[in-house]
């Protein structure tokens, strides 16, 4: 069975970090030639590295639901603010999508339901900017439906 980059970076006695740089070909790293021979050679050794890539099996599809009367604010937010930017960074590092979806305050909980009921078009929801309601959050509960909130 081949070893994990924890496995690989003690044997080699380096960190896990340059191991996982080295393995991904990351353009920052800097290490000597004879530091990198001896990471490829452990590698070698103990069989390969298992759990090379981290992509999710699923990918996220991620989706955000934005009421139409706060919609310049919500897309700001998204655009502009690290969490939101962080979120979208992650989320597209996984191979996946954040789309925004934009309803009006009468819809809210159809909406969000509808797009529980679309794994094709969603598998995860993100709220922000006060949108969770006791109403809403019983539902996410119920129907046990991965979603992140962010709150100012």
């Amino acid at each position: 069975m081949a070893a994990t980059m924890t496995d690989i970076a003690r044997e080699a006695n380096v960190s896990i970090s340059l191991v996982s740089k080295l393995l991904r070909n990351d353009p920052s790293l800097k290490v000597s030639p004879a530091t990198k021979q001896r990471v490829l050679d452990v590698c070698k050794r103990m069989d390969g590295v298992r759990s090379l890539n981290v992509r999710l099996s699923d990918p996220c599809r991620v989706v955000v639901p934005v009421n139409r009367i706060f919609a310049h604010d919500s897309v700001d937010y998204i655009a502009k603010r690290s969490e939101g930017q962080a979120v979208q960074q992650i989320i597209e590092q996984q191979g996946g999508r954040l789309s925004v979806v934009f309803f009006v305050e009468s819809q809210c909980l159809s909406t969000i339901e509808k797009l529980m009921d679309d794994p094709d078009y969603c598998n995860a929801l993100l709220f922000f900017g006060g949108l969770m309601s006791t109403e809403l959050a019983e539902l996410l509960h119920r129907r046990k439906f991965p979603h992140i909130c962010l709150n100012d």
